[in-house]
């Protein structure tokens, strides 16, 4: 993923100051309007990013598995 600010719905008008920094890995848990919904830690709110920010993990686990489309 590119390091990008986090939004509290999948809309452009929910930006927030929660900062995602680039080449980490987040479980996505929805897909919807061109964003993916993150789990980013046990504390945190899920949050939103921009689908076209993110890209499939090629690790040893996950292998580059497709992730769900954004209805975008």
């Amino acid at each position: 993923m590119q390091t990008t600010l986090a939004y509290w719905a999948p809309d452009i008008n929910t930006l927030t100051t929660v900062l995602l920094p680039g080449g980490s890995s987040w479980w996505v848990t929805d897909a919807q309007n061109g964003f993916y919904q993150l789990w980013i830690t046990c504390e945190a709110n899920l949050v939103w990013v921009p689908a076209a920010l993110v890209e499939p993990n090629y690790d040893a686990v996950w292998q580059g598995a497709l992730l769900p489309p954004a209805g975008n």
